[in-house]
């Protein structure tokens, strides 16, 4: 992704929830900021009555997305994981993310 490419998640506690718990992000930036990481930044943001926002070299994202290092940290969305039964996307909700940050 070029420099200044701006990924938007939602967090879901399930399917049938009717609002997001919280915000993930992925920005990349200039040649420099983390090399050993693609040069993202993520950002994290919680929805609930705390409403913490973490940004920066996040440990624990960068940990996760390490799994994807050969498709610049990306991960294919869920939808094309159930819909093509072949690819090596996991269908995630994001469950247990906002829990392990909002303990924090």
């Amino acid at each position: 992704m070029p420099g200044g490419a701006t990924i938007v998640k939602e967090k879901w506690d399930d399917e049938r929830a009717k609002t997001p718990v919280a915000y993930a992000a992925m920005i990349k930036r200039e040649a420099g900021y983390d090399p050993q990481h693609s040069d993202w930044e993520y950002v994290y943001a919680t929805l609930n009555e705390k409403g913490i926002v973490e940004r920066g070299r996040l440990k624990s994202c960068i940990d996760c997305h390490a799994a994807a290092e050969k498709r610049d940290y990306l991960f294919r969305n869920w939808l094309d994981a159930k819909e093509n039964p072949e690819s090596k996307a996991e269908p995630t909700t994001g469950k247990g993310d906002a829990e392990k940050r909002a303990a924090k």
